[in-house]
């Protein structure tokens, strides 16, 4: 049994005033338990979250992005066919601990239950389809889909002392700390993917229309799979009329002994919904067209005096359990991380798009492509908006011979979606309004929609001058578009690959690779990891035994000086252009390629020599630093002293790979002359050569 856990309650259903209470599981039975009143609709609510003082334009506390973090979740059936002891029973066997309680309306001869499991420690919000869908799994899929809604709450308590009403506890262990129920997750309903499979975020993929559409006709779902579909088509240009025609006709389709009272009234109820939906999506439009802005917009930059000043700060000395912390999201480490963004930048015609086309087959087929390791096969949606959809699709089919077991383009299906640009469209994803602000085009909001719609663990766009009107210069624009683009990660819960193009009087060398990138500093700034594309000096052509003739089929991923936020620093990662013939055609490609080991020619009585030096430390009493811009204490100058052939590069590239091996352990000590602490580096006597 965990202890206590955030609990929030709010009086009635516009959540216009909230309380948030710490309570044990026994303590929140009870509550529910004891509570009654002599109606539904007044009966309180409860949400297991704790909530920020964000309001929506109608003034309620309780919406999606108002939720700080979440301390259980919270699953709702109405099927009226598994009853409360069963569920009871189900989660004893699996040995959950669990909240069950029979809903307001709930009868013993139409069961309706809910199920309340708390998690060990509170979780970010974006964690908790993944717990539901556990849950989810184990009930084979019968909670309704209204569980799914971030910040859905419900009633509890009983009507007029309910002599039917049941609250019980479970025993066992959270849900969080069921990693076993992964093998059974199962999501909303009526959604592709639904049972997570090459899910590794473990998210619904796409409503599926296939399955609303039978729900209709077969008497199922009247009410949800027609506000589904409806919403599905209104968001993707549905003509107005065409979407009420086709609800109209799955609704025809039902048998004539079903048409009971509850068809007429939902089939007569068609109309109002197709109204409602749409006019709620012609006003989002409209406001966007307009330059009008709507504090609710996930991509609305501007700041404004409708916002609520406790929601643009949100502060907390809550204390945390480090050992309890999630793992940083990772899709493919060391390169893309789930809701940041990814930049690889470099000249035109180096390898940009090439090591773009890679990166996406190895992410749809889950396999590794030198350092990239997928976690697991991901969707992707891949936009090239430099070539042509045949050129796409020659690339993509070079790309592929590099992986194993001969992958074909039908094994990407599912998991590779490609984008193309209409004939009638535009890729120009920003451009500025009549006053000079920052707007996304009706082509990015189409970019959102099917994110929406196909839930990508990665979008690729290559490349940020085919999508941005805005001039590049502005650092404060240019902010805005990043801005968004980065809300757009976070909405989606996807990894975003930007290219981007470098000036054309850029350096060679490592030290201005960032500073290479066109345009504002702040689209570096915006970028988790940046990463420079660069072709094979001369001078590395000569340091790696290649004639320097042949160093353009050569090129480098970042380097020691890249931005790699949330990983250590190390050396460029090196591809090789190939050419490969498709359909008569030689088309390029690129493959990882290793260049000679910059241990080459260290001996053992060298490297012993060096690892010498730096465990005696400097003359002063300060200790050597293995970080390259250490100036005076870095390390790599004692290999260079031993090893005068070797380039600066080789020679972090060895105190690098020490320090990865732990042959080089950075500890903290007392600098005598600084009179503060910092870290130095020592030998590990056990792991010298």
């Amino acid at each position: 049994m965990i202890g206590a856990l955030a609990v929030t309650f709010f009086n009635d259903h516009a959540a216009q005033e909230k309380r948030q209470e710490s309570l044990t599981v026994e303590m929140l039975a009870e509550v529910i338990r004891a509570t009654s009143a002599p109606e539904k609709v007044r009966l309180p609510w409860l949400k297991l979250a704790r909530f920020g003082s964000a309001r929506t334009e109608k003034g309620s506390l309780r919406h999606d992005r108002n939720i700080i973090a979440c301390s259980g979740i919270e699953a709702d059936y109405d099927g009226e066919k598994i009853g409360f002891e069963q569920a009871v029973e189900i989660l004893e066997k699996a040995g959950v601990e669990a909240i069950v309680y029979t809903s307001p309306s709930h009868a013993e001869e139409r069961p309706r239950w809910r199920v309340i499991c708390p998690f060990s420690t509170e979780l970010p919000p974006d964690r908790r389809q993944h717990m539901l869908g556990r849950l989810n799994g184990l009930f084979r899929g019968v909670f309704a889909c209204e569980s799914w809604t971030l910040s859905q709450s419900y009633y509890y308590g009983s009507v007029n002392g309910n002599p039917t009403h049941r609250v019980e506890i479970v025993q066992g262990m959270p849900i969080d700390r069921c990693d076993e129920f992964d093998e059974i997750w199962q999501g909303k309903p009526d959604t592709l993917d639904r049972h997570g499979k090459g899910n590794g975020n473990f998210a619904s993929g796409p409503a599926d229309e296939d399955a609303l559409l039978s729900a209709i006709v077969s008497g199922e779902s009247y009410h949800v799979a027609s506000t589904r579909l409806v919403g599905k088509w209104a968001q993707q240009g549905i003509p107005f009329l065409d979407a009420q025609k086709r609800i109209e006709a799955a609704f025809d389709q039902v048998e004539a002994s079903g048409r009971d009272t509850r068809w007429q009234q939902r089939r007569g109820d068609v109309p109002r919904i197709v109204r409602d939906i749409y006019g709620k999506e012609a006003e989002q439009r409209d406001a966007r067209s307009s330059g009008a802005i709507d504090p609710r917009s996930p991509y609305n930059g501007s700041s404004h005096d409708e916002v609520p000043l406790g929601h643009i700060l949100q502060i907390t000395d809550t204390a945390w359990k480090p050992d309890q912390l999630p793992p940083r999201p990772w899709i493919a480490p060391p390169y893309i991380l789930r809701k940041h963004i990814t930049l690889p930048h470099g000249p035109g015609g180096v390898g940009k798009s090439l090591l773009i086309d890679a990166w996406a087959c190895a992410l749809a087929l889950g396999q590794n492509y030198g350092r990239l390791r997928p976690v697991k096969r991901c969707r992707v949606l891949l936009a090239n908006f430099e070539d042509d959809e045949e050129e796409q699709l020659l690339r993509l089919s070079a790309a592929l011979k590099y992986f194993k077991g001969n992958p074909t383009p039908q094994d990407l299906e599912g998991y590779l979606y490609r984008v193309t640009i209409a004939e009638d469209a535009d890729a120009t994803m920003f451009e500025l309004d009549r006053v000079g602000a920052v707007r996304p085009t009706r082509t990015f909001e189409a970019l959102d929609m099917w994110c929406r719609e196909l839930h990508p663990h990665v979008t690729a766009l290559d490349t940020l001058v085919a999508i941005n009107a805005v001039p590049e210069d502005n650092n404060i624009l240019m902010r805005r578009v990043m801005a968004t683009l980065r809300r757009l990660c976070r909405a989606s819960e996807m990894a975003l690959i930007l290219t981007h193009h470098d000036r054309k009087a850029g350096g060679e060398d490592e030290d201005s690779d960032a500073a290479n990138a066109r345009g504002a500093g702040d689209i570096i700034n915006a970028a988790r990891f940046e990463l420079a594309v660069k072709k094979m000096t001369s001078d590395e052509a000569k340091r790696f035994n290649l004639d320097p003739k042949d160093r353009a089929s050569y090129f480098r991923l970042g380097s020691l000086g890249s931005k790699l936020n949330y990983i250590a620093a190390d050396e460029a990662e090196w591809f090789e252009r190939v050419t490969h013939v498709i359909g008569g055609s030689p088309v390029s490609a690129c493959i990882p390629w290793m260049p000679p080991d910059a241990f080459d020619g260290v001996t053992k009585d060298i490297a012993n020599a060096i690892l010498d030096d730096i465990d005696a430390g400097l003359s002063n009493g300060v200790r050597y630093s293995d970080a390259n811009a250490a100036k005076a204490r870095a390390a790599s100058k004692v290999v260079l002293k031993h090893l005068s052939d070797k380039t600066p590069a080789e020679a972090q590239r060895i105190i690098n790979k020490w320090v990865r091996n732990d042959v080089l352990v950075s500890e903290e000590y007392f600098n005598e002359e600084r009179h503060e602490k910092e870290h130095g580096l020592r030998v590990n006597p056990g792991k010298r050569p």
